[in-house]
């Protein structure tokens, strides 16, 4: 049975996914670079970095025209060193602002940064270029390769074996106490029915469940949302730049439903290969790694639980079938980005739609690059 201790973990991982996709946008999702170090560096739990030794990072991406400008708000412009120094104060803060919300609220609550912490691993390098690797892993949608080289990681809650300073009091409150506390600390969560069956609940409705207007009623949110809005998305929350970044939302959603030259040229290719059904080119990782996804929940579901994802599992056929086609997928989408020169192609349009955009905007975002060096 899924607690709601755990399903509002689950909620507010969901909340802050954009936050962890965003730390790594600088860097290369590895068709080049270096991958030979193994070490790394982590957040400790007193916010300090637990070793001084760096891996080696792969070369940066080039950065988009808006990139340039969110690349400050999100610290992704920083060395991996000081994106760590900046993870540690920000963790310190959000804890700081946690325990004061709560206390207001009349429960005792102890600040816990160890709970959020980062890496920068040297991980693997994902050749996607590359058509041996692309025939071992495809996409990296069904069957994950593992961390991206150079990288950075990041995670919400208490380590395994390492309970936060929290977990005696909240294991000391009754039923009904616990429930108010972490109402307080979560938020509301989808029903307040606490009797309501979690686990079918999240297996039949999270998926279609309108998360972002639930997300938007103030009543629903909790001591975290309001310190992680007044930290890690204090730009997007305020009055001044939320219309900004409402405004490259909309952008950005609107350029992937359009389709450039490169897309037109590349699904022309994808036809020849026996690959119909695309009018632009998808982000095929996330594509396959949600149908991974509904399958392993069938799976589950069937009582029979995959114990070695997100390696490819023994004895599931249907993994298997999936990965396959994923694989061939892979392969012709090589194929016709190399025969269309799709990467180059693709970048360049949307860089030229970026500057335009930023142009007409200029003013904006010239005063959230003078707010976000500030804020440092």
């Amino acid at each position: 049975m899924v607690t709601q201790v755990k399903l509002a973990r689950r909620i507010m991982l969901r909340r802050q996914r954009i936050a962890l996709a965003m730390l790594g946008a600088a860097f290369t999702i590895g068709t080049t670079g270096c991958a030979n170090s193994a070490s790394s560096s982590t957040i400790a739990d007193d916010g300090a970095a637990a070793s001084s030794e760096m891996p080696t990072v792969i070369q940066p991406a080039p950065v988009s025209p808006i990139d340039e400008y969110l690349n400050l708000v999100w610290g992704t412009n920083l060395s991996p060193e000081a994106q760590i120094q900046r993870h540690a104060a920000e963790s310190q803060r959000i804890e700081e602002l946690v325990a004061q919300c709560m206390n207001d609220l009349g429960f005792q609550y102890i600040p816990d940064p160890g709970r959020r912490w980062l890496d920068f691993s040297s991980g693997v390098e994902w050749r996607t270029d590359d058509p041996e690797w692309v025939a071992q892993h495809g996409f990296g949608g069904t069957v994950w390769p593992g961390p991206i080289a150079g990288r950075g990681e990041q995670w919400e809650g208490d380590r395994p074996g390492q309970p936060g300073p929290n977990a005696a009091f909240i294991n000391s409150l009754s039923e009904t106490e616990r429930t108010a506390f972490n109402r307080a600390l979560n938020g509301r969560l989808p029903t307040d029915d606490t009797d309501y069956d979690w686990d079918e609940w999240w297996t039949n409705h999270s998926a279609d469940f309108d998360w972002d207007e639930w997300q938007a009623n103030p009543n629903n949110q909790g001591c975290r949302d309001f310190a992680w809005q007044q930290t890690v998305f204090y730009f997007q929350q305020s009055d001044e730049f939320a219309p900004l970044f409402e405004a490259i939302d909309r952008f950005r959603e609107n350029l992937t439903l359009s389709a450039t030259e490169a897309d037109i040229d590349w699904a022309a290719c994808m036809v020849d290969a026996g690959f119909t059904g695309y009018q632009s080119r998808p982000d095929f990782r996330e594509l396959f790694h949600q149908e991974a996804g509904a399958i392993t929940t069938e799976l589950q579901e069937q009582g029979r639980p995959i114990s070695r994802w997100p390696e490819l599992p023994a004895n599931q056929p249907e993994i298997a079938a999936l990965f396959e086609r994923e694989v061939e997928t892979a392969l012709a989408d090589l194929d016709c980005r190399i025969a269309t020169n799709y990467d180059a192609r693709q970048q360049a349009a949307i860089f030229e739609s970026e500057a335009q955009f930023v142009a007409d905007h200029q003013s904006q975002f010239n005063a959230l690059r003078a707010a976000a060096e500030q804020r440092g």
